[in-house]
């Protein structure tokens, strides 16, 4: 089975996991029992949010655990922009950890707080030396909500500048997060679905479309 092959499967595989725990979610939120949890959230509203966003940089630096779609599961109880602002920030946050193990410990470290799959998404990406600015932006927003951590840890590993890396995160996450948080809102409310759909086809099929230029 080629790279090329494997990456498309573990690409939409991701996909898919995070559509059918997106969709489980809003089934969560018509239940007595988010009633609940919604009521103590907002009587611990600080806590919540700290938690939050701490749960948002360990599920980033620690793939296995879920960081994406804990920030997306806080906009029934504080709504859609004040969970992007949170995970904006864990982001940036985990994002620059994980670029600092990277550059300074490389794969040898690596290969011992990663699983395979992430390490072969890591030694597949193309960074080129004159466009690391673009490249990172580019992967960021059309790769970012499967192989995020591959990035940032790759960043790191290939030496790409810092600021470059900062500046393309960013830049990314802001033009991704924004529409997607206040989709997710809408979803959740069972408001302006169809255009919802619509905007979520579209972005797939932009993805699977170049993607290919910055990762094989």
């Amino acid at each position: 089975m080629s790279h090329r092959y494997k990456s498309h499967i573990f690409i939409g595989f991701g996909l898919v996991v995070a559509v059918i725990s997106f969709y489980l979610y809003i089934q969560f939120t018509h239940t007595s029992s988010f009633q609940t949890f919604l009521s103590w959230s907002k009587e611990n509203i600080v806590i919540f949010c700290i938690t939050i966003f701490v749960l948002k940089v360990i599920g980033t630096v620690y793939p296995p655990l879920p960081g994406g779609l804990l920030t997306l599961g806080a906009i029934p109880i504080i709504g859609w922009f004040p969970a992007y602002v949170i995970d904006f920030l864990g982001s940036a946050t985990a994002g620059s950890i994980d670029y600092y193990l990277g550059y300074k410990y490389g794969m040898p470290f690596l290969k011992k707080i990663l699983d395979q799959g992430t390490l072969e998404s890591i030694q597949r990406l193309k960074i080129k030396k004159d466009k690391e600015l673009e490249s990172i932006f580019v992967m960021r927003l059309l790769l970012g909500s499967t192989i995020i951590e591959a990035i940032n840890y790759g960043a790191g590993l290939l030496k790409v500048s810092y600021k470059n890396f900062l500046l393309g995160s960013i830049g990314s996450h802001l033009l991704y997060g924004i529409p997607a948080f206040y989709v997710g809102e809408s979803l959740i409310k069972g408001e302006n679905v169809v255009y919802s759909l619509i905007s979520i086809v579209f972005t797939v099929f932009i993805f699977w479309k170049i993607k290919g230029r910055y990762f094989e």
